[in-house]
């Protein structure tokens, strides 16, 4: 961002060098448990290929699922259409709730599928969003984790949460239909204390229809599926080689040859990713397990090192299959998600508070007036235990303010900084880009508000006192052995 007088200035979000309390290290989350936990002791895990559905063509132009699976046709339009046609028809509402549409997919055109016709969906993809299955742990030293505390997809319309990712293989000119079934706890509260229970997947930088796309706030809620029409198109098919004549734009057609598409050879995609988009929600859900992996494959890029056609440029990745192979191309997910002694899958980056079921513990339970008056107002700035955010870090808040200026301060800090009270004068100096609103609480909701990061503040310091104490103990043995 340029100043006035042409400089430019050291702004977060606009300039690398700008100093961020988002990256800042160490980050005050406390440390993870191992559980006795060695490295290099487990297989290293591959993600999950997903076997494609053929997909068929009715008189009346809707993409058929195998009959098999008992799937209702994919269509132009969403069913949100045939519900609000046919309100009180059980086949058109949400089965759990019990009431709105049973797709999420918004009615009208503005979310029909694109050029239906001309990117209809040649295969199929049939998954849930669901808590993960009993037993899922990420190391076999660690134990279990509960349900709730991770969410991922599953096979079918029904199945449970499978820790692995995911994995697509597409390739351009075969467009997909990604069936996508929300089977997530009705309530938001049954989350262990991070994630949202609406989802909206986004296919990271592909070049997809808005419908299609994860489009901010488009999120279906649980009981509903959601139709992703993929169209594996190559960018500017419209503008450049609109003849499909260029070989170097193309698909493997299975049998050692080129499908050849239209568009820009030179914008083709390769190891690709999808990923929740809630608004506001993108982070915890991607920690909480709301994500895949995407491979698509190009004449240029194929997985066949051997086939020379001047076109492929012989990847590593094998030679079993005419296309697909990955014996070396190797999908890896990384993540810096934390842990909670009691093994609950914890985000720590993006939620201001630890999960709340930790079974065993002596904790207060979390006052849920003051959880969601948090979440609500609270948490887009501040973090308990986390570190500094947009505003300062909340952890044992009342130990260093009085009861009586915290509460007004709550309720009304201009009135602190027109006088210019020190403490306030302090924080203006510490944060100077922002200033707190006057959030007009009343005195209820402002106790509820400081019960409950008092609450988290001991939840918190339990926890780090806890695995500090376990890593005492450690310690203590390792020395002891070494003297024996």
């Amino acid at each position: 961002m340029f100043t006035a007088s042409g400089a430019l200035a050291l702004k977060h979000g606009f300039s690398p060098y700008a100093k961020s309390a988002y990256a800042a290290v160490p980050t005050g989350t406390p440390r993870s448990p191992l559980f006795g936990a060695q490295k290099f002791t487990q297989p290293l895990n591959r993600v999950r290929t997903q076997t494609p559905l053929a997909m068929t063509r009715d008189a009346a132009g809707n993409a058929l699922f195998p009959t098999s699976l008992g799937e209702r046709p994919a269509k132009r339009l969403s069913y949100h259409n045939d519900f609000s046609a046919n309100r009180t028809d059980p086949r058109y509402i949400n089965p759990l709730s019990k009431r709105g549409p049973i797709e999420g997919r918004p009615p009208g055109e503005f979310f029909a599928h694109q050029r239906w016709d001309e990117f209809f969906p040649k295969v199929g993809y049939v998954s849930s969003l669901a808590p993960v299955a009993d037993g899922s742990a990420f190391h076999p030293a660690f134990p279990a984790q509960q349900p709730n505390s991770v969410w991922t997809w599953g096979e079918g319309k029904s199945g449970r949460g499978i820790a692995t990712p995911f994995m697509i293989k597409a390739r351009y000119g075969e467009p997909v239909m990604f069936r996508a079934y929300n089977n997530l706890p009705l309530m938001r509260t049954e989350n262990n204390g991070f994630g949202r229970n609406e989802t909206q997947l986004h296919f990271h930088n592909a070049h997809n229809g808005a419908e299609s796309d994860g489009a901010a706030n488009v999120h279906h809620f649980p009981g509903t599926f959601y139709d992703y029409r993929w169209s594996t198109a190559l960018a500017r098919q419209d503008m450049i080689n609109t003849g499909a004549t260029d070989r170097r734009a193309s698909a493997p057609n299975g049998s050692g040859g080129l499908n050849l598409v239209p568009g820009d050879w030179r914008e083709l995609q390769g190891t690709m990713w999808c990923h929740d988009h809630r608004f506001f929600f993108t982070a915890e859900n991607v920690y909480k397990g709301n994500l895949g992996f995407i491979n698509i494959y190009s004449g240029r890029d194929r997985g066949n090192e051997v086939l020379n056609d001047g076109v492929n440029l012989r990847l590593p990745s094998g030679s079993a299959l005419d296309w697909e192979n990955v014996d070396f191309d190797v999908n890896l997910l990384l993540t810096d998600a934390a842990f909670l002694l009691e093994i609950n899958a914890l985000d720590h980056s993006a939620d201001p508070t630890p999960a709340r079921s930790v079974s065993g513990s002596d904790f207060l339970p979390i006052p849920e007036t003051g959880e969601h008056l948090f979440g609500k107002l609270c948490a887009p700035c501040h973090t308990i235990g986390v570190g500094p955010r947009v505003g300062p870090d909340l952890l044992d808040v009342s130990g260093r303010r009085s009861a009586e200026w915290l509460a007004a301060f709550i309720k009304k800090p201009s009135d602190f900084h027109m006088r210019h009270d020190p403490m306030a004068e302090e924080l203006a100096q510490d944060f100077p880009n922002v200033r707190m609103p006057d959030l007009r609480l009343g005195d209820a909701d402002v106790a509820d508000l400081i019960i409950y990061v008092d609450s988290v503040s001991r939840r918190v310091n339990g926890i780090v006192a806890s695995a500090d104490a376990g890593a005492g103990e450690a310690a203590h043995h390792e020395t002891h052995n070494h003297q024996n």
